[in-house]
């Protein structure tokens, strides 16, 4: 009996899958996956066409036997034999060069279902909130674009090729095995019964067994991302050991799942060759009484045998099917619940355009939580068109909500943020965000040269402003030295340069964009302090006519603020020039006295 029923994926699906087992059944989702082979339908039902003839040239095989046996050998009629051996070699011929010619279009037409799957997952995960972000796992969310796209692609192609020729090959068998002599068909069903017990009760201890490997090589994969991630901070405490260990545990539990399906495999083989043994042995002994008795021909036994050999695949193959049907249903619920998520913050449908800005910016009596914990708590503050503000404050005090809502990552719960007057939920986010500039705390380097890095805020910028701004940061010189200059490739993350020099290549990407409103994040936390004072020299000159907001822990970056705010659980609890606050004696000037760190880093 063929293999291909068989095999790791043949009762569970893909190994590779992370998502639970859902309905067995449903009706919507399967609807809405088939939607994705609807531009296709042509091609797959031309594919499906020649398939079919593949399938029905490769059943002629034990007709083919049975007119050289009986027409041809026992005949003693050469011509016959030969025609039949020409026959047998022409339809060998033509399955092969039909399935190829029907699997090719059908894998093509496969491709493109898993590519226009992962591009609506992709561009729908651009539009989604920063909100779903940090409530979801990265794991979770790449799996539902690898793993989940792979079991449906597996479905909608080799599933439905499966389905169609087992259910074609089916009825075909039993057709032939009632005309070619019915007392040795009646005689073969005898061990359906049996043939349905055994694969009804493997399926079920194969999805058992496969729903414990898609479970905990998701383990696996969480555990390598995090120590990968974490690689510099492992070897800096010594952990190599620990995290070895860590994840060999986590190895030996994919390892046992992965022996405990084997094993369910390694059963179900001998017994479905056990039941089509029986099977063969009972046409073997009642054909030999019918032979012996004249009642058939040794061709027509010999032809029999044959398609009871193929009998049993399909049913098999069926089995495998529902497998294949629940693994996909599962991984269309979890990428459909992706598809229908909605974006916490969406333009409202009378939004407009925000106009080129002055700056100024207002919050008013801003309440915001995460969830059902509050973090701002009636916030309430002016910045002046051109004026910069820094935030002060410990870790979780509220400092990063403040920009995020600026940025309208997040809408506030109750009260409003303007700029030059505009409520930010009556503007359209795209034109707001075009007049931002951004530098976080993590620099973040993509994988592209460093052209493109620093032009990722104006893809359409000339080299000249490119270099304008790398050199208004001071980045200009450490670029030129690099290997290839700004078309040196930067790996992920940017590991070909410094820290430092991954901060100024953000700080020149936020320039290019010629921003109203700049948003310095931790901005110079990670350049050393000869950097910091080229910054420096650089942010006078830019920040001029630009309002800023300035996250930072280093006094010569607050020291020239227009206006400190000292934030603490959510609210703002002292506010003035750094030397007003000094003179305050609160709480900035406790910080102040401690030392040069104002905030927790």
């Amino acid at each position: 009996m063929s293999m291909m029923a068989f095999g790791p994926g043949g009762f569970g699906g893909r190994m590779g899958s992370t998502f639970d087992e859902g309905k067995s059944y449903d009706r919507l989702i399967l609807r809405r996956l088939f939607g994705y082979l609807r531009p296709s339908w042509l091609s797959v039902g031309t594919s499906f066409v020649f398939l079919l003839v593949s399938t029905a040239l490769s059943l002629l095989g034990p007709d083919l036997l049975r007119i050289a046996i009986d027409d041809g050998v026992v005949a003693e009629n050469r011509t016959a034999l030969n025609l039949a051996a020409l026959a047998f070699l022409a339809t060998t011929a033509g399955a092969w060069a039909t399935s190829y010619v029907g699997f090719r279009m059908l894998t093509t037409v496969g491709q493109r279902v898993l590519k226009t799957i992962r591009t609506d997952e992709f561009t729908h995960l651009q539009r989604l909130s920063l909100r779903f972000f940090n409530r979801q796992e990265t794991g979770q969310v790449m799996s539902r674009v690898t793993n989940d796209v792979d079991a449906i692609n597996e479905f909608l192609t080799a599933g439905l090729v499966m389905a169609l020729i087992s259910f074609f090959t089916l009825s075909y068998i039993l057709v032939r095995l009632l005309f070619l002599d019915l007392r040795l068909a009646l005689a073969t069903f005898l061990v359906l019964p049996l043939m349905l017990l055994v694969t009804g009760y493997f399926s079920r201890r194969a999805r058992i067994a496969f729903r414990g490997v898609r479970s905990t090589v998701g383990n696996v994969y969480a555990n390598l991302q995090e120590n990968i991630s974490g690689a510099r901070l492992a070897q800096a405490f010594v952990r190599e050991r620990e995290n070895a260990s860590r994840f060999e545990n986590t190895s030996r539990q994919y390892m046992q799942a992965n022996i405990e399906a084997g094993r369910v495999i390694a059963a179900f083989l001998p017994a479905v060759e056990t039941v089509s043994a029986l099977a063969i042995a009972i046409v073997l002994g009642y054909g030999a009484f019918l032979l012996v008795n004249d009642m058939t021909t040794i061709g027509v036994l010999v032809a029999f045998i044959g398609f009871v050999m193929r009998f049993f695949q399909p049913i098999t193959m069926l089995t495998r099917l529902y497998n294949m049907l629940q693994s996909a249903i599962a991984a269309g619920e979890r990428i459909f619940e992706l598809l229908d998520e909605k974006p916490d913050v969406v333009d409202a449908s009378d939004s407009v355009d925000l106009p080129r800005i002055d700056g100024e910016v207002v919050f008013d009596g801003v309440h915001f939580a995460y969830e059902d914990e509050e973090v701002l708590s009636d916030v309430r503050f002016t910045v002046p068109a051109g004026s910069t503000i820094a935030l002060v404050g410990p870790t979780g005090a509220g400092k990063t909500t403040i920009i995020s809502l600026l940025s309208r990552f997040y809408d506030p719960v109750d009260g409003a943020v303007t700029v030059d007057g505009h409520d930010l939920r009556a503007v359209k986010q795209k034109s707001l965000r075009r007049q931002m500039g951004i530098v976080p705390q993590d620099s973040f380097i993509f994988s592209c040269s460093v052209r493109e890095n620093i032009a990722y805020s104006r893809p359409e910028a000339s080299q000249e402003e490119i270099e304008e701004a790398a050199r208004a940061v001071g980045a200009h010189d450490f670029i030129t030295r690099l290997p290839e200059g700004y078309e040196t490739e930067l790996r992920e993350g940017g590991s070909r340069v410094s820290v430092g020099q991954r901060q100024l290549i953000c700080f020149a990407r936020a320039i290019l964009s010629d921003p109203r409103i700049l948003i310095l994040d931790e901005a110079t936390s990670s350049v050393d302090t000869n950097t910091e004072i080229l910054i420096q020299k650089a942010l006078k000159r830019l920040l001029a006519g630009r309002t800023a907001f300035v996250i930072a822990h280093r006094l010569s970056t607050i020291r020239n603020a227009d206006q400190v705010l000292v934030i603490d659980d959510g609210r703002i609890i002292e506010r003035g020039t750094h030397n007003e606050l000094l003179q305050l004696g609160g709480r900035y000037a406790e910080l102040y006295a401690a030392g040069t760190t104002l905030v927790s880093a």
